[in-house]
């Protein structure tokens, strides 16, 4: 009787040392099952977020688009840029410039080629402006895309009839530094690694808009946001300046 419970002891202690192996091949395999989907759904978010910008950038089959951006709560000091870009050698730029009341506003005029700025004095007459040239790099605009980490997919943005796939991620500041460099805030300073972003990407795969939180982040309404348009895919027309 007394071998007969030491067996019965022996192969119950077995049993539970092999639920007990079991249990943990398990629960490895389903943390290891986790870990891989959460990678292939980062995966698939990060090459949405990449083919957007490799189809929205200037290429072959894209010859032009405009872009729109400003950086709001600071349009007395900063205003509303356009730059329309053509084949990523001629721009047009439009400066738009607001009082502190943002009633009254001056609006600039610049063109850009082979990497020099001309205003229009007249019909037809430009001289040339030694000033430094900050609006011929608009695809760094796009930067963000390809630089995205902790890419979340938010949800569908209707507006006027249309659908944008929203995303969050988070970039980091060195990169949005970059950026800055080309507009009239690159002497902002930053005590974070990171800069909250959100992007639009419209129901052809292209770039429609991205927010990029400068200070405070996503929730704050009282955030400082460089936000950037891109517009007018392959309808800006090639231009000529008679400069004699």
């Amino acid at each position: 009787m007394v071998k007969m419970k030491i067996n019965n002891y022996i192969v119950n202690n077995a049993n539970r040392k092999k639920i007990s192996i079991l249990f943990l091949i398990t629960s490895i395999a389903l943390i290891l099952i986790g870990v891989f989907l959460l990678n292939l759904n980062f995966s698939s978010e990060q090459e949405i977020l990449r083919e957007a910008h490799k189809k929205s950038k200037i290429s072959s089959l894209m010859s032009s688009y405009e872009i729109f951006y400003f950086i709001g709560g600071d349009l007395e000091d900063f205003g509303y840029v356009t730059i329309e870009n053509y084949e990523n050698k001629k721009y047009k730029v439009t400066i738009q410039t607001f009082d502190e009341n943002q009633k009254n506003s001056v609006v600039e005029v610049m063109y850009i080629l082979d990497g020099v700025a001309y205003s229009e004095i007249s019909d037809d007459k430009y001289i040339k402006l030694d000033e430094k040239i900050i609006y011929n790099n608009t695809e760094i605009y796009l930067t963000g895309l390809l630089e995205a980490e902790k890419i979340s997919y938010v949800g569908l943005d209707k507006i006027v009839g249309r659908e944008y796939k929203k995303y969050s991620f988070i970039v980091k500041t060195k990169i949005v530094k970059k950026i800055l460099n080309y507009t009239k805030k690159s002497n902002l300073s930053f005590d974070k690694e990171n800069i909250e972003c959100m992007a639009w990407i419209d129901e052809e795969g292209y770039i429609d808009r991205i927010d990029y939180y400068l200070f405070s982040g996503i929730e704050n309404n009282e955030a400082l946001i460089l936000t950037v348009y891109v517009k007018k895919y392959n309808q800006i027309e090639d231009f000529t300046l008679d400069l004699e």
